[in-house]
């Protein structure tokens, strides 16, 4: 699977169903072997700035499923953003 395939899908946290974004405005941490290791996604008003303590780190192995327009995570938050 290429990341263009996954980059219009939505977040959704299984833990509590919430809507956590779009692929395409997140970040990836990448490991030096070339695999996911977190995504990072920005609360709305700052998807355009420079890396912020307020972004959500959601491991990739928190990712459960991917569907056709949506990609599960199951992840607990203990705010509305985790602090960095």
């Amino acid at each position: 699977m290429l990341l263009s395939d996954i980059g219009d899908r939505e977040i959704i946290n299984v833990h509590d169903g919430a809507r956590l974004g779009v692929m395409a405005d997140t970040d990836l941490v990448i490991d030096q072997e070339g695999k996911i290791k977190t995504l990072l996604l920005h609360p709305p008003f700052k998807i355009f700035r420079p890396r912020s303590r307020d972004e959500l780190q959601i491991p990739w192995g928190s990712v459960t499923k991917i569907g056709d327009d949506i990609l599960f995570v199951d992840f607990r938050l203990r705010g509305k953003y985790c602090r960095a």
